[in-house]
């Protein structure tokens, strides 16, 4: 029983110990006890912590920028209640330094926008490097024998402004043409009034009215007009009467010309172009007018077959730069007798990098002494013309001493007729081996540029390529057709491609859609040809037969959308499209006032709808947003709650926007486009083969 027992267990004076130190730190814990604060708390807690030093940090500039610009106006503000003075009064002298305060601001971003535009100004102007090497200049226009009929030169300079006012055509310039408002005014013979009461085109537009009188009385032009305008015309029916005046005075010879030189950014704007020509020159054949030849000089078609017609001699040339470039280079083409140029879409050129080539090309442009005898004299005999042509191409003494009033050929003794008019301006005296240099014109043009959008940048730099030019601008420059019923809905990217076909279903074909990526304008073309949609496509990408084809097909409604990049969005005028999709937002608001503008052409209305998602840039959006405004249009939610910081300072300067890139919704400051030039600027450089063969300007 003993054993069983249990043994009993001795405290030990360890535990003991333990336990005074165990209830010793639970003291100090009760003493060191932090409550538990919940983790939404925390984050507030520290928010409001980051706020603070946020505001401490924003409060320190503003003591530091207080010091370094010292104004003296805080000074004046009395601190404490003004009892003397009302409140309505107080009010009104708080506003009046507020806005002072504004006025510095505003002033202090011109200044800053004034160096960056001389920052990227064009150090060269736009002329040929023997021009500038030479000091060449030209005080006056080209003279031409056109004039505007006497009772229209009558009329008083009151009247002009009233019919410039009436169509919203501002003009500036000296000695500006008066405005005509019909064709035959114009003097343009019976076949081509009726060509274009053929494709009822009966009254002129607006740049017409003043713009086609101002070529034919020889003056250089920058046309700006929105799309679908008549443009085109405003270039192309002088140029016609220009090459027929040549050519009935003296007939143009092989290899001779041409006289009229035309040139675009795409090879699809100049095959519509050449078109034009050709069908008025076919008409005035028809009316027993002489033949005037028109060539058609782009790349991805055969060179042999261009040269055809040149070889022939050639009055008119509608060419790209680049093919350009390759023939004067060959010296396969010739400009020395060449006069009127004019460069359709021209800022778009000069953006797409075409300024060398185009600066190149006036270098081409040149008169040697011996051609003058041909505008000087001409003799009727079959021997003395054939000298004559001869020595446009080689110094002639034979003919060296012939009078400009009449006599007898030094060769045949045959009646020497003089030309009644002379289109250049140069000295009424026979051209002498022994005339100085300075009284021949070196190499002077009729110089024409056109566009839909042309910032003041782009403005200012063509005009050093002008002769006293006159700017003619119907509407502002860079906005959007009035005819263009423009709608922009939020579209996720994934959803693009079905909703698209539900946009198809807002109005019947044709349609046209754009793209700004190759691969996208595959993908929609093989998708539309998947649910049955008879569509074309076409890019850079492609061949030119290809593209050609495609065109063709679209137009002659053979097909009912057409799927393109932005090669398609300049100049190109395809009849009765009623809408257009923009499959994605351009990087540049140009291109949109572009693409959109193949609708809504000669009077008709149009759709025009944009796809918009987070992937956009928010300036792109602004410029849109401020040219839906401007066009009167529904703006949609996702735009309204988009606000620059302040829109007071979008219009300063006495112009509403950028400068560089014509865009309303921001100001040079903040240009996207002036951005990535300057990148692209930056990550070429070194990167410059000097070697090249367009790399020098000779």
């Amino acid at each position: 029983m003993e054993e069983s027992e249990p043994e009993r267990k001795r405290a030990r004076p360890d535990d003991a110990t333990t336990r005074g130190s165990r209830s010793e730190d639970e003291d100090e814990d009760d003493e060191d006890y932090v409550p538990y604060v919940p983790l939404r708390q925390r984050r507030q807690l520290l928010l409001q912590k980051l706020l603070q030093r946020r505001r401490k940090g924003a409060a320190e500039e503003e003591q530091q920028d207080s010091s370094s610009e010292p104004r003296g106006d805080e000074d004046d503000i009395p601190l404490g209640p003004q009892s003397n003075v009302s409140l309505l009064d107080q009010h009104q002298h708080l506003k009046e330094k507020a806005e002072a305060r504004k006025e510095s601001a505003k002033e202090k971003q011109l200044k800053e926008e004034e160096k960056i535009l001389e920052s990227v100004a064009e150090g060269r102007a736009l002329m040929s490097v023997k021009e500038m090497a030479k000091g060449i200049t030209y005080d006056d226009p080209i003279k031409t024998s056109w004039t505007p009929p006497r009772y229209v030169l009558s009329m008083s300079e009151e009247r002009h402004e009233r019919v410039r006012k009436k169509y919203h055509i501002l003009v500036e310039g000296d000695g500006i043409p008066p405005p005509i408002k019909s064709f035959k005014e114009m003097k343009f013979p019976a076949a081509i009034l009726r060509g274009l009461k053929k494709k009822g085109i009966l009254h002129p537009t607006p740049i017409q009215i003043q713009g086609i009188p101002t070529i034919l009385s020889g003056r250089d032009m920058i046309g700006i007009a929105f799309t679908g305008s008549g443009k085109t015309l405003v270039f192309t029916l002088p140029v016609i009467m220009f090459c027929l005046e040549q050519e009935k005075r003296l007939p143009f010879s092989k290899r001779e010309g041409p006289y009229g030189l035309i040139i675009c950014p795409s090879r699809e704007l100049a095959r519509q172009t050449h078109g034009i020509l050709e069908y008025y020159c076919r008409l005035l054949q028809e009316d027993s007018s002489p033949l005037l030849r028109c060539a058609l000089c782009i790349g991805g078609m055969s060179v042999k077959e261009q040269m055809e017609t040149i070889r022939h001699g050639v009055h008119m040339m509608v060419a790209t730069p680049g093919r350009l470039m390759d023939l004067l280079q060959k010296k396969m083409v010739s400009l020395d007798i060449c006069r009127y140029l004019a460069l359709d879409e021209a800022d778009r050129m000069i953006d797409m990098g075409f300024e060398g080539d185009i600066r190149t090309i006036f270098s081409y442009f040149k008169v040697p002494p011996q051609c003058l005898s041909r505008v000087l004299l001409y003799c009727p005999s079959p021997h003395a013309y054939h000298i004559q042509l001869q020595r446009a191409l080689s110094p002639c003494t034979a003919l060296s001493s012939a009078p400009t009033s009449g006599g007898l050929c030094p060769s045949c003794s045959v009646s020497l007729e003089p030309i009644p008019h002379n289109p250049w301006p140069i000295p009424t005296q026979p051209c002498l081996p022994s005339a100085s240099a300075s009284t021949l014109p070196q190499g002077q043009r009729q110089t024409l540029l056109f566009s839909a959008t042309m910032p003041k940048k782009i403005q200012n730099f063509a005009k050093s390529a002008l002769v006293k030019p006159v700017t003619i601008n119907v509407g502002r420059a860079g906005a959007a057709s009035l005819d263009v019923i423009q709608e922009v809905e939020y579209v996720k990217e994934e959803a693009k491609m079905v909703y698209l076909l539900e946009c198809l279903q807002k109005t019947p074909p044709p349609v046209l859609i754009f793209a700004e990526k190759k691969a996208d304008v595959d993908a929609i073309h093989e998708y539309l040809l998947l649910k049955g949609v008879e569509a074309v496509a076409i890019h850079g990408g492609k061949d030119q037969e290809e593209r050609t084809k495609a065109i063709e097909a679209f137009r002659e409604g053979k097909k009912d959308v057409l799927v393109a990049t932005d090669v398609a969005s300049k100049g190109l005028d395809f009849p009765a499209i009623q809408h257009v999709i923009n499959y994605d937002m351009p990087e540049e608001i140009e291109n949109y006032v572009h693409r959109i503008g193949r609708t809504g052409r000669s009077g008709n209305t149009g759709i025009a709808t944009t796809f918009i998602n987070k992937a956009c840039d928010e300036s792109v959006l602004m410029d849109l947003k401020a040219l839906l405004l401007e066009a009167k249009q529904k703006v949609p939610p996702v735009l309204q709650v988009l606000h620059p910081g302040d829109e007071s300072m979008l219009d300063i300067g006495g112009e509403r926007g950028c400068a560089f890139c014509g865009g309303l919704g921001h100001r040079i400051t903040d240009c996207p486009k002036l951005e990535a030039m300057q990148t692209k600027q930056v990550s070429n450089i070194g990167r410059k083969d000097y070697l090249a063969h367009s790399s020098m300007d000779f």
